[in-house]
């Protein structure tokens, strides 16, 4: 079997990826100059109280199959049928600093592709894919990439605005709970930006760890 922790790095950024069982981003962060698979041994995570008896992983479609109580990175049934997929990695293929990784439920009949890569100047890309591999449709409600922030990265910086005011930014402590952005015209608009940042309290351009995130989509 393949190495079941993969890297992907960057002169500024790296990103180290669990592949089996099921695909999961234990680390997105500043460049690692010491790296080595077992150190992925300590960024494992405590049993939460009033949880399930094991770890709830936050895959990359954070699947409610797997006892998460968060939002979910995929909704959808087969006519109120196979509505929590549980993706299991079948193949992985890196190609340098990009990975596509292949992964099926073969109960709900679902194929998921992920497609992860990072550029020399530390910007990471992923897209997913949904094939659904029975005859009776499957009804796509929500399919959604899921990325992890550090801990300390508890400062949001988002943007909003009006015509001949765009890009107007405002801030607030991503404290507990959510913080939603979105946009129900079908197309990008001034009030609300596809993008924020997400950083250290008190993050500027000259200080501070920063997380940017842009949403991206073909049309």
């Amino acid at each position: 079997m393949q190495e079941a922790i993969l890297r992907l790095a960057s002169e500024t950024v790296d990103v180290m990826i669990k592949t089996h069982p099921f695909a999961e981003i234990l680390y997105w962060g500043p460049h690692l100059r010491h790296f080595s698979p077992q150190d992925a041994a300590t960024l494992s995570r405590p049993i939460a109280n009033g949880r399930l008896d094991v770890d709830s992983p936050v895959t990359l479609m954070a699947e409610l199959a797997h006892g998460l109580f968060g939002a979910p990175g995929i909704e959808g049934h087969r006519q109120g049928l196979d509505g929590s997929p549980r993706f299991r990695t079948v193949a992985v293929a890196q190609q340098g600093q990009s990975l596509t990784l292949t992964a099926e439920d073969e109960i709900a009949g679902l194929r998921l592709t992920s497609e992860i890569a990072l550029d020399d100047s530390g910007v990471l890309a992923v897209r997913h894919g949904l094939t659904n591999l029975k005859s009776q449709p499957w009804q796509v409600e929500r399919l959604a990439v899921t990325l992890p922030l550090a801990e300390r990265a508890r400062e949001v910086m988002a943007f909003h605005g009006r015509w001949i005011r765009e890009f107007q930014p405002h801030r607030l402590l991503l404290e507990h709970d959510s913080f939603v952005i979105e946009n129900r015209r079908g197309r990008s608009s001034h009030e609300h930006f596809p993008a924020l940042i997400g950083g250290t309290p008190g993050f500027s351009e000259m200080q501070g760890d920063v997380w940017g995130v842009h949403l991206g989509w073909s049309g």
